[in-house]
């Protein structure tokens, strides 16, 4: 049997053992459906749970010898048994919907936490995922032309503040001789210099590879293919296959990211995993 998400199926029979309380002839069928309410937040299950709780508690009112011969006495074991029944079919035809809804209500309680991350990454100037690693020195400096150019703070090397103590200490007449010395130590061309001075390129984030059935094509790919992308998941899957059918497909590996509401160095990631072909 095909599974119903990407979880799995070993996933999706194990987040079904509630419906164990159903084959307990009718009895325990109203726990089956309070415990899906629950779990999935829905009304209109706690609804019937509490009409199968109803029948059994009529089943137990009338059940016993005192009401043999009267009407309700002899409808107690027939309600009990067509709860039974309906229940199991019932529950059959709920669960589809109760396991999306879990992997749903999962993976907005990830995006949640996900945006506390956020929050609190912007409010301390860090970045939690790289917590114990070096940070440089980054600050954005407004240039002339509007733009924002990033100066990033390299360290001043021992051995020149070494040299700039040594060249403040010594003596006026060594001093003014000091460049003439310096100089004649090494002698740096135009492209060594060029070699020095180059700012440091920031890696770029390394991209998984594509899956065993090749890159994702973002508008046309189903929904269930597109949960598969990094950071992505069911609910996003939904969303970026309701925007490619109301507002057509996918430009670029960016737009996708900002309009499912990933963070944009996801881009980077989804970059190699991702193929963007004409809606068809």
């Amino acid at each position: 049997m095909a599974s119903i998400t990407p979880k799995g199926s070993a996933w999706e029979w194990g987040k079904s053992l509630w419906m164990v309380w159903l084959l307990l002839f009718g009895m325990t069928t109203w726990i089956s459906f309070l415990y899906i309410a629950y779990r999935a937040k829905q009304n209109k299950w706690a609804a019937w749970g509490l009409v199968y709780f109803a029948a059994f508690v009529f089943f137990l009112a009338y059940i016993d010898p005192e009401h043999n011969g009267t009407l309700l006495g002899e409808l107690s074991l027939p309600v009990i048994l067509l709860t039974w029944v309906v229940g199991i079919l019932h529950g059959w035809m709920v669960r589809k919907e109760y396991l999306l809804r879990i992997v749903a209500l999962s993976e907005l309680n990830g995006r949640s936490t996900e945006a506390l991350k956020n929050q609190i990454e912007l409010e301390y100037d860090v970045d939690i995922d790289a917590v114990g690693q070096p940070k440089k020195g980054v600050k954005p400096v407004e240039s002339q032309n509007g733009k924002q150019n990033v100066v990033v703070d390299k360290p001043q090397a021992a051995s020149e503040t070494a040299a700039a103590d040594t060249t403040d200490a010594m003596p006026e007449s060594l001093a003014a001789s000091a460049p003439q010395m310096v100089d004649g130590l090494k002698e740096f061309t135009d492209d060594e210099l060029a070699e020095e001075t180059r700012p440091s390129v920031k890696p770029v984030v390394a991209a998984a590879p594509p899956g065993p059935e090749g890159p994702v094509d973002i508008n046309n790919d189903t929904m269930e293919r597109l949960a598969t992308l990094p950071k992505v998941g069911i609910v996003l899957a939904m969303k970026a296959v309701s925007i490619r059918e109301t507002q057509g497909g996918f430009d670029s590996v960016e737009q996708f990211v900002e309009a499912v509401g990933l963070k944009p160095h996801v881009a980077e990631l989804l970059r190699e995993l991702i193929v963007i072909r004409p809606l068809e």
